[in-house]
């Protein structure tokens, strides 16, 4: 009877944690910025987080959970790439009788912002560069900056996240926008200074592709087929989704 008492509280514990989780994860800051996760506190070798993170006393009626807060890409972020991706993609499919100069310029390289609409995208390159902005440590990469303080930084927002999902989502996001292109230059070629200013552009996305790719290569990758391949605990799985991720995006980029 003690351990079906013991059981049922276990039980109860953990949905009043997920319960908590939904609600904490629905209202914390995690728009528009380098922003961050959260988890439940517990051991990294073992599997403790029932005793540790979670604790409750029974005489008191009392039930502590303790948060550890960790670098992490914005979720706002990350779809906003994926409709910019999607945007260059629908452009590429396009019939040539739709493709007009006036076209390609408001799509991909426009940047007049429309203050009375800043819900209307503005441009491919104004858009993904506004994204970009909230990631300075990436910045600092692809200008090829010194950037041994990136995974030291003291502050949360200054760190890159430990899977460093974010490279390879703007590099994967920089790659897709880069092939769409390709398919307008064809369709530009009798404008000489459009077409140099895509080309200029198509080199800048060549460009943060590759230092991205190349710094998660050499910081991130061991890090991300460890995980992949390591049994998961509590304290994994908060980065499994994401080694995986950033794993099938790199695999998208690699060739």
């Amino acid at each position: 009877m003690g351990r079906a008492k013991w059981i049922s509280s276990k039980v109860s514990f953990v949905v009043m944690y997920l319960q908590l989780g939904f609600s904490f994860l629905s209202c914390k800051p995690n728009n528009s910025a380098s922003s961050y996760g959260s988890k439940i506190q517990g051991q990294k070798e073992k599997n403790e987080f029932q005793d540790f993170g979670i604790v409750a006393d029974h005489q008191r009626q009392l039930l502590t959970l303790e948060f550890k807060f960790y670098a992490n890409m914005s979720m706002d972020d990350r779809r906003m790439l994926l409709m910019l991706v999607n945007i260059a993609n629908a452009f590429s499919k396009l019939p040539r009788n739709q493709v007009s100069t006036a076209k390609v310029e408001d799509v991909f390289l426009s940047q007049n912002v429309d203050k009375s609409n800043r819900g209307k995208l503005i441009s491919l390159r104004y858009e993904f560069n506004e994204v970009l902005n909230n990631y300075p440590k990436l910045k600092q990469i692809i200008d090829g900056k010194d950037v041994q303080s990136i995974r030291t930084s003291p502050s949360v927002q200054g760190r890159i996240s430990y899977c460093g999902i974010e490279l390879m989502y703007f590099s994967a996001a920089a790659a897709a926008i880069s092939q769409s292109i390709d398919f307008v230059l064809a369709m530009i070629s009798r404008d000489e200074d459009l077409y140099n200013r895509m080309q200029s552009y198509k080199s800048e996305l060549a460009n943060i592709e590759l230092k991205l790719k190349k710094y998660y290569i050499s910081h991130y990758q061991k890090i991300n087929k460890r995980i992949i391949g390591s049994n998961l605990t509590h304290y994994l799985h908060n980065y499994y989704s994401d080694a995986q991720v950033a794993e099938a995006l790199f695999a998208s980029v690699k060739s």
